[in-house]
């Protein structure tokens, strides 16, 4: 009698259960290779627009003193960018001059914001407007329209909406995930959303637009019937066993 044992089977089920329960995403880079914003949509008290509609500076009133115009700014920030997944980054900074001026006021304004780059050679371009409320409140009233214990009375600046805008790009069959998280005070802490502030007369209050790159989430077996488990433990047990051959 001689025994004979067969090759290479041993683990196959073991090593189909691995297959099925291993797929995971792999992690990818966003190139930013443009961030742009520009004011639009201003509404000044009169019902005008405010000087430099279609740019990225605004500004209004008439100056007292030598401290010049009222205004907003946005600063995009300097691109290239590379940006891993899930890591917070600046797009541009917001400013508010709060100077003395008189005649008109603004009374809102929106911010479109465009971002355009790559991931995994594909292209993707983004557009995200905020809608701005702006209160220019009188310097000498007595209490102040905002709350403020300062003279001159501080202006209010309120975001419509400051925050959750989101945008996908799909890179085969992954689907990627811009979230623009909105301004922020501080620009490393994701938890400081605004969605008013004060500014003091003869200041320029800044806050940080944010945002970050999700990647898509790794894909889950589906759950596989109790006939099947049973067929897959038998070819385990077929792989790992020893045929016994007789000869003559």
């Amino acid at each position: 009698m001689r025994r004979f044992d067969q090759p290479k089977t041993r683990g196959i089920g073991f090593g189909l259960l691995l297959v099925l329960s291993s797929t995971n995403v792999s992690a990818a880079t966003f190139s930013v290779n443009d961030i742009a914003g520009i004011w639009q949509n201003s509404l000044m008290e009169s019902g005008g627009s405010a000087s430099g509609e279609g740019t990225e500076s605004m500004r209004w009133g008439n100056p007292v003193g030598s401290t010049g115009k009222s205004g907003y700014d946005f600063g995009a920030a300097t691109t290239p960018l590379n940006v891993e997944a899930d890591e917070l980054f600046v797009l541009g900074t917001f400013n508010h001059l709060n100077f003395p001026v008189t005649g008109d006021f603004l009374d809102s304004a929106d911010l479109e914001v465009s971002i355009s780059g790559s991931v995994e050679t594909v292209d993707f371009g983004f557009n995200s407007v905020f809608q701005f409320d702006h209160f220019e409140t009188p310097n000498s009233a007595s209490p102040c329209a905002v709350e403020s214990t300062v003279q001159p009375c501080p202006d209010l600046v309120t975001l419509l909406n400051p925050q959750d805008l989101t945008q996908t790009v799909m890179v085969g069959d992954l689907e990627y995930t811009l979230e623009i998280s909105g301004f922020v005070l501080d620009a490393g802490d994701p938890s400081s959303f605004l969605t008013h502030f004060v500014t003091l007369e003869g200041e320029n209050n800044k806050s940080y637009l944010v945002g970050r790159f999700s990647e898509p989430l790794p894909i889950t077996p589906v759950p596989l019937p109790a006939s099947a488990w049973l067929l897959l433990a038998a070819f385990g047990l077929l792989g790992g066993s020893r045929q016994i051959f007789k000869s003559s």
